[in-house]
């Protein structure tokens, strides 16, 4: 939903969606109010408010990421897996998407694991994986995830997962590019999550209480799909015959 409303110096633009934690957000646009003398001397060549807002939500809509990305979830061929999206623009899409809890879940592997398990690492490796999986191998993610365990360096790993996709996007510039299945990307989700775990090997059972709540996590950031609680389900449940991948 886009409302327009008059209000200082500009229209102020919203988006609404979702309940969550990224649910609204507001933003000034258009120029200064001019002088009244000005505007009456205007008037006659100033199109109706009715278009105005029309034309306004159009150009917000191409020139700003965040409405622009809401444009992208909500539309028929859309949604998270359609378009390259950045880190933070993954952010809030998936706060938006996901159920009310998912920051509450979130919370909780952090203070059961401690600082490796930090929520903006929980939500890096879900973006790697959606993003990624299918597409950038899932040998480097899994070492990205053990690496931020120690440095902690989430810019580093950032830039490197960007590198490695912009250069295989780029030999798909004029084709679909290919990505992974839902149940790929979501193995590599919950492969990368236990990681940051501390003391979890990639060849032993997810211990609990990380095993629902990494499920649960991985379930909200697909939310889009309606299987995903089962293939999170199944990821965690196989978890450990996936070992050898990452050797």
């Amino acid at each position: 939903m886009l409302r327009v409303e008059l209000q200082g110096s500009g229209p102020l633009v919203s988006t609404s969606h979702g309940s969550g934690a990224w649910g609204r957000h507001y933003m000034h646009v258009g120029r200064p109010t001019r002088p009244r003398r000005q505007q009456q001397a205007r008037a006659t060549t100033t199109p109706s408010f009715g278009e105005s807002v029309k034309r306004v939500a159009k150009q917000v809509q191409g020139a700003l990421p965040l409405v622009g990305l809401f444009s992208r979830l909500l539309s028929p061929s859309g949604g998270i897996g359609k378009d390259m999206l950045a880190y933070p623009e993954f952010c809030r899409a998936t706060f938006d998407l996901a159920p009310d809890n998912f920051l509450t879940i979130c919370t909780e592997l952090q203070k059961a694991y401690g600082k490796p398990a930090d929520r903006r690492y929980i939500l890096l490796y879900l973006w790697m994986a959606r993003e990624g999986g299918g597409m950038v191998p899932s040998k480097p993610i899994m070492s990205s995830a053990k690496r931020l365990r120690v440095t902690q360096d989430m810019e580093i790993e950032i830039d490197r997962f960007e590198m490695a996709r912009a250069q295989i996007a780029e030999k798909y510039s004029y084709m679909e590019r290919p990505r992974g299945k839902p149940q790929e990307q979501i193995n590599v989700a919950v492969d990368a999550l236990t990681r940051l775990v501390p003391g979890t090997g990639d060849a032993e059972a997810i211990p609990q209480p990380a095993a629902s709540l990494i499920e649960e996590l991985v379930t909200g950031a697909w939310a889009d799909i309606p299987e995903a609680g089962q293939m999170a389900e199944q990821a965690v449940a196989t978890h450990p015959q996936r070992a050898d991948d990452y050797k």
